[in-house]
């Protein structure tokens, strides 16, 4: 018997700490999850979501699951929408609409302290999606580049979206020589400046965290012919272009002619009716929220026309509002777009989400967009140069495709075109948005055009920074129409050239080549960074 007590009391003293240990184990995934809801904001309950939480060091946020990406946090953001959206909805104040006669304060997301002023105006409902910076690398893409030009003086001092820009906010340098620019420097290189792009004055300062971007539910407000929201006492301007002194004029505006619906998402802006505006300023409102969209059929998009890309991102036609001025009882109010400067978060989801509706994994292309006649800033000699690069082309394995607006391709055949792009060469032109479908490393090759004030405008190359694309601005005083065979070629041959002599990192994918171009000896192993080509 005395063996048996024994034997009794040694399963209950091993049952008492396995349920310990059980109830420790339970308590530290509680207490981790806490954090992470406290990382990513306020009133988000993360317990259906332990899956991806179980090897996280959260104290140092030193390492990440890795099963954690920017998916799942951008699901979690997007439920935190969601359980703000049926807050706001069962407090909903009594309609109460501005007075459009009476003028009120502007407020724009350019000064300083806006976010708390968001946060602490009543019928303002601020979210900001909020992440320790130590999880940038499972969030954001991690090869970035240098880039090139035959005039890197005229590009980094008298440019709009100067090079100066290009240096201070990417930390990118312009060289003369390409073969500079083919190495990729590192996420961390770069993050530190890049994350305050297109985002409220001292919004990421913080050495620990950052905010990827943020929403803000308003009630009873008027959205605008620019975008912007109107409420009782302020008029809220986004960051978008011409902030500072483009506005609606609404004194002379009957209210009551205004459509009103009850929930509308502010999506349209300043020059959102023109193509590379309403896809790289508009669509990336958009597309950190298509999850809670989604969920949400009811609510209402307010854009500047159906965007050909909105089925790409499973947005119905029907859900659009085309109107100048549209009321909403709640209206969705996401970060600016930016003007040619967008916000680095939002511009990589939107290419990696466009990116999932193409199935091909080839890249074997170099691509020449054509601006028909009808239109400036196109190629005089565009016969002459479609021959060379064909040439070209053919010596180095690839096929040489034309991307031209004159008919417009279907959206079928530009994703097909441009994911399967290695090297691309444009004019100056809305055509370069497609870029979006191509994969990082890609190189542009893009012909600047002075405008009136006698500058290239370089927001290509700033969008291509923001992607991690490699870059070459062809830039001279006569313009685009006058670009020589011989101009295009030598950067097209400079790159194919040192990408074959050089190899670009470990992620390279080796495709043998049967012919190329002058010195360089037969079946040379030619590297793409990061992609599978031919």
């Amino acid at each position: 018997m005395p063996g048996f007590l024994s034997t009794i009391k040694a399963l209950l003293v091993a049952c008492f700490i396995v349920t310990l240990c059980s109830v420790n184990r339970r308590w530290r995934a509680t207490k981790q999850r806490i954090m992470i809801s406290q990382s990513l904001g306020s009133g988000v309950e993360t317990t259906n979501r332990s899956d991806y939480f179980t090897v996280v060091d959260i104290k140092t946020s030193e390492r990440l699951s890795t099963e954690f990406n920017r998916d799942i946090l951008v699901e979690a953001y997007n439920t935190m929408i969601s359980r703000l959206r049926l807050e706001v909805l069962r407090s909903l104040e009594q309609e109460s609409w501005p007075d459009l006669s009476v003028e009120r304060q502007k407020l724009l997301l350019t000064t300083k302290g806006v976010l708390e002023r968001l946060k602490e105006h009543s019928g303002f409902h601020l979210q900001l999606l909020e992440i320790p910076r130590s999880w940038l690398s499972s969030v954001l893409r991690n090869r970035y580049y240098d880039y090139s030009s035959n005039n890197c003086t005229t590009i980094e001092t008298n440019s709009k979206g100067s090079g100066k820009f290009l240096e201070m906010w990417f930390n990118a340098t312009c060289y003369s020589d390409m073969h500079q620019t083919i190495a990729h420097q590192m996420l961390r290189e770069r993050a530190p400046r890049f994350l305050r792009i297109s985002m409220p004055p001292k919004s990421n300062v913080d050495d620990a965290k950052a905010i990827l971007t943020f929403m803000t539910l308003i009630e009873h407000a008027v959205l605008d012919a620019n975008g912007d929201i109107i409420t009782r006492d302020l008029d809220v301007v986004p960051i978008r272009c011409r902030e500072s002194w483009v506005y609606d004029n609404l004194t002379r505006v009957d209210i009551n002619t205004i459509e009103i619906y009850d929930e509308v998402f502010s999506a349209h802006q300043f020059f959102g009716k023109q193509f590379y505006h309403a896809t790289l300023e508009t669509l990336i409102r958009l597309v950190p929220y298509l999850s809670f969209l989604r969920q949400n059929p009811q609510i209402k998009i307010h854009l500047g026309y159906h965007h050909p890309f909105l089925p790409l991102l499973g947005i119905s036609n029907r859900r659009i509002v085309v109107a100048p001025r549209v009321r909403g009882k709640l209206v969705y109010m996401p970060a600016g777009g930016g003007c040619g400067n967008q916000p680095v978060f939002p511009i990589q989801l939107l290419s990696e989400t466009l990116r999932r509706s193409t199935n091909s994994r080839n890249r074997d292309t170099m691509l020449l967009i054509q601006r028909s006649a009808a239109k400036t800033r196109k190629f005089k000699y565009h016969d002459e140069i479609v021959a060379a690069l064909r040439n070209e082309a053919r010596l180095v394995g690839l096929r040489m495709a034309v991307f031209s607006d004159d008919p417009l391709p279907s959206l079928t055949e530009t994703v097909d075109l441009f994911s399967r792009a290695v090297i691309v060469i444009s004019p100056h032109g809305a055509g370069a948005a497609n870029l979006l479908f191509a994969h990082p490393g890609t190189v542009l090759i893009e012909a600047l055009h002075p405008s009136s004030s006698h500058y290239p405008n370089l927001c290509f190359a700033s969008m291509a920074q923001a992607l991690g694309l490699r870059y070459h601005g062809l830039f001279k005083e006569s313009g685009v129409t006058e670009t020589t065979v011989t101009e295009l070629l030598t950067p097209v041959l400079n790159y194919i050239r040192r990408t074959i002599s050089s190899g670009i990192d470990e992620h390279h994918v080796h495709c043998f080549i049967n012919h190329v171009h002058g010195d360089i000896p037969s079946k040379i192993t030619i590297q793409f960074a990061e992609h599978q080509c031919i």
